[in-house]
This record gives structure tokens, C-alpha cells and sequence, in this order.
């Protein structure tokens, strides 16, 4: 499935400074690609969980790397608030996943994955 193998790639060249910067997490842009793969990750059906836990994962690190501890969900210009406030939106349709009985503990699971993502910050 492309989204486990791009989680490979996007993990690489979060890696590096100079691609994070124009690929992901620069101000000019604010990340469209990164966000739009996360907001599709969080789309996935329930069955790829593994693929939208690494997802998660690798959102978790990017946002650490970009923003410092005390910035990450406040300050700077009005254009990253609206790139934290998409992230955020993204995220949080884990949320909105459906689930049957024998895979609610793994909905569960991904759910608490992304309060602690947002919490951790």
C-alpha cells in the first residue's frame, strides 16, 4: 500500500534539514504536502491501523523536530497557527473511524495515540 512505503520516504527526508525545510515545514508553505498525507493517513480504513499508527508517529516527530516544545501549538505567524490548526483537524478524523467490536480496542489504541500526540506537546 503507498502509504507504508511513503512513510519510509517522508521519514528519510525528515531526516534532513534542507529537505524538511522546503519539502515539509517551511514558512512559505506550511507543510501542504506533509498535512495532506497526514489527513489522508487518518482516513485509512481501520483495518491499516499499523499504517496510520506510523503515520501518527512520524507526524509526532516532524511537528518535535519543526516546532520547539513550547511553540508547538502556540506562537508564531497567523499562517503556522493554520497549519497546526489543519494538523490538528487531520488528526483528529481517527476520531471519526468506524468501528465493529473486534476492532474497537484498536481504535481505541490510535484515538489515545493522537490525544497523547496533541497532550505531549
Amino acid at each position: 500500500e503507498i502509504h507504508k512505503i511513503l512513510i519510509t520516504h517522508v521519514s528519510v527526508w525528515l531526516e534532513s534539514p534542507g529537505l524538511r525545510n522546503v519539502l515539509w515545514l517551511h514558512e512559505s508553505h506550511h507543510g501542504i504536502i506533509f498535512s495532506e498525507f497526514i489527513r489522508q493517513a487518518c482516513q485509512l480504513p481501520l483495518s491499516l491501523h499499523e499504517t496510520i499508527s506510523l503515520s501518527i508517529d512520524l507526524f509526532a516527530n516532524a511537528v518535535a523536530v519543526a516546532y520547539p516544545k513550547d511553540e508547538a501549538l502556540y506562537g508564531g505567524t497567523s499562517m503556522t497557527q493554520q497549519f497546526r490548526r489543519d494538523l490538528i483537524q487531520h488528526s483528529s478524523l481517527v476520531f471519526l473511524m468506524k468501528s465493529v467490536s473486534e476492532s474497537l480496542e484498536t481504535h481505541v489504541s490510535l484515538c489515545r495515540k493522537v490525544i497523547r500526540l496533541w497532550t505531549d506537546m
